[in-house]
């Protein structure tokens, strides 16, 4: 999420002013998202329990996908209309990776194991 932050702005400017070639702009953007999306991988099972683990894991996809993904076009673009510049929605993309890199901070690492933790052990004798 560092890298999101610090290479956002860099990013769109880079593709505003066609300073680099395309390729290598979208290769260097492709293995920063990659490593974002292998560490988030590696968090969600950690959140959720192995029984519950595909449940928890589609109803976050859904709904952040839902409501992130239909929105932020029109975001951007409501941007770029707002502020008169291109590289506007670099911002978007820097909050973005704030607001994950501050919630993964607080997250408590429980292994998998978060309900049972929570839960008594009864045993029949």
């Amino acid at each position: 999420m560092t890298l999101l932050v610090v290479l956002a702005y860099p990013f769109y400017a880079a593709l505003a002013t066609r300073a680099l070639n395309l390729t290598v702009l979208l290769t260097a953007a492709g293995l920063v998202a990659g490593l974002s999306n292998g560490s988030f991988a590696c968090l969600l099972t950690d959140l959720f329990p192995t029984r519950i683990r595909f449940t928890g894991v589609a109803l976050v996809f859904n709904i952040s996908f839902t409501i992130f993904s239909g929105t932020a076009p029109l975001l951007a673009t409501t941007m770029i209309r707002e502020m008169g510049t291109v590289t506007a929605p670099a911002l978007l993309m820097m909050g973005c990776g704030v607001l994950a890199l501050a919630g993964s901070i607080w997250t408590e690492r429980l292994g998998g194991h978060v309900i049972g933790r929570n839960v008594r052990v009864v045993t029949r004798n």
